[in-house]
This record gives structure tokens, C-alpha cells and sequence, in this order.
């Protein structure tokens, strides 16, 4: 879907949102942001949440880049405060995937 609605022009930001992590040492962490969810649901979202649903995938591609192991968990949650303290993120990606 999300391949599909990119196609389409800005319909594409009601079903995600690319975001590039620069993570010094490792490289640019290519993210997407699942908004459906949050575009056709019921509940608004939060930055918190937004957080949460990005954890996983923020692990996986630090993993991907090399990181060890034993280095994953802090690195992830160093992202994730990065992420929080970036208007793009809280500001802007926020205000895009509020209900619809």
C-alpha cells in the first residue's frame, strides 16, 4: 500500500512518512512511519506512541548497519530521544498523522 499510495502525490503522507535518522558512526537510518493507523483510526496520536511503533524498526536497522549486539538496546533509545527532540518528528510528522 505504502509503495502504491507514493505513486499518488501527497495522499502518500496519509499512509507514511519517510523520515532519514543520521546516526554518527553508522550512517542514515531510512525510516517509514506506519500512519494509517493513526490517519484512519479513532485514537490521536502521540509522540510517545509514534516512539513505541518506531523501536523495532529502529532496532532492526541499526542491526543492519553493524551494530553489535551488546550496543543495540542504548543506541536505540539514544535514536529515539534524538527523534523526540526533533521538531520534524514531534511537530510535523505528529500533526500528519492526527485522524482524518
Amino acid at each position: 500500500l505504502r509503495d502504491a499510495a507514493s505513486a499518488l502525490g501527497d495522499i502518500a503522507a496519509l499512509v507514511s512518512y519517510p523520515l532519514a535518522v543520521p546516526v554518527p558512526g553508522l550512517g542514515t537510518l531510512n525510516l517509514s512511519f506506519n500512519l494509517l493507523d493513526y490517519t484512519m483510526g479513532k485514537a490521536a496520536p502521540t509522540v510517545a506512541g509514534l516512539l513505541e511503533q518506531t523501536r523495532v524498526q529502529v532496532r532492526g536497522a541499526l542491526g543492519a548497519k553493524g551494530l553489535p549486539e551488546a550496543q543495540l538496546d542504548a543506541t536505540t533509545s539514544a535514536v529515539l530521544a534524538g527523534l523526540q527532540a526533533n521538531s520534524d518528528f514531534s511537530t510535523s510528522l505528529l500533526a500528519l498523522a492526527q485522524p482524518r
